[in-house]
């Protein structure tokens, strides 16, 4: 019925179903981080088997991009090491700057690293639920606007759609809701270009999930660390640190303005990561 859906009104009615799961999974007793960040790779699976149907083909699971892994090592090895050292730079910045001493456990940082990698497989499992919705389904259907409108697109909507959670306290519980929101609009906004090129190159959604997962497990350890819990040391690291988004910000600057890499070519990448079923 839905099988010749505009890949335009495909991501409207993505979002629609997005905004309506998001928001039953706000009114469940307790308020669950875990079950909201469920509800893309939820919207993904009702799209694909009851909107457009390109479930029913092969082709409609292979577009989200889990079978092209191979070949792909480097893209990998980028996805693991770069969050691990932009969101490292934040915290071991924070005594030089005077913000906060660091209360590393025993082993020092050794100790930390190892801890980092052990978090890394469940982080990039958690990250899946929520990149088979971003740029497993909804990145190949925007890339045709162009890459930065996409880029633009999908890290604002990716932004916003954190906000209820945090606003409920079920993520960054604890913090501050002010100014500092606007800091972490714009990380992820430069982090979704990092996620989008990988995406777009590779075409695989592994190296993404990597590259999300290592950014949650870097944080998630390292958030520990500070000896202080003075405001400032958000402001400096962490998801809301100008650190952490002024070199994920390089990072995605590079990527659209170096000639060669997707973002910065003419060609639609749409032809290369197309829906079943999306006419040409």
């Amino acid at each position: 019925m839905f099988h010749k859906m505009p890949e335009s009104r495909q991501v409207l009615v993505f979002l629609a179903l997005l905004i309506l799961l998001s928001s039953l999974a706000l009114l469940v007793p307790g308020r669950p981080a875990g079950l909201y960040m469920l509800a893309p790779a939820l919207t993904t699976l009702l799209m694909l088997l009851v909107v457009t149907r390109d479930g029913r083909r092969a082709q409609g699971w292979r577009a989200l991009g889990f079978r092209q892994w191979r070949g792909h090592v480097p893209s990998l090895l980028v996805a693991l090491l770069l969050p691990l050292v932009v969101v490292s730079a934040g915290y071991l910045l924070l005594p030089a700057l005077g913000v906060s001493g660091l209360n590393p456990p025993e082993g020092g940082m050794t100790t930390v690293l190892k801890m980092i990698l052990a978090l890394v497989p469940a982080a990039t499992v958690s990250a899946l639920m929520e990149e088979v919705g971003w740029r497993g389904y909804l990145l190949p259907r925007l890339a045709r606007f162009g890459s930065v409108t996409a880029g633009l697109t999908l890290g604002l909507v990716w932004a916003a759609w954190h906000l209820p959670v945090m606003l409920a306290g079920s993520y960054h519980a604890g913090e501050p809701l002010d100014a500092s929101l606007l800091l972490f609009a714009l990380t992820i906004v430069a982090f979704g270009f990092i996620a989008n090129e990988l995406r777009m190159r590779t075409l695989s959604l592994w190296p993404v999930a990597l590259l999300h997962g290592a950014h949650n497990a870097a944080w998630h350890v390292l958030r520990d660390l500070p000896a202080s819990k003075v405001w400032a040391v958000n402001l400096v690291a962490g998801e809301k640190g100008l650190v952490t988004l002024a070199l994920y910000g390089l990072v995605a600057v590079l990527v659209v303005v170096v000639p060669g890499t997707w973002t910065a070519s003419r060609r639609s990448p749409t032809e290369r990561v197309r829906p079943a079923g999306v006419p040409g």
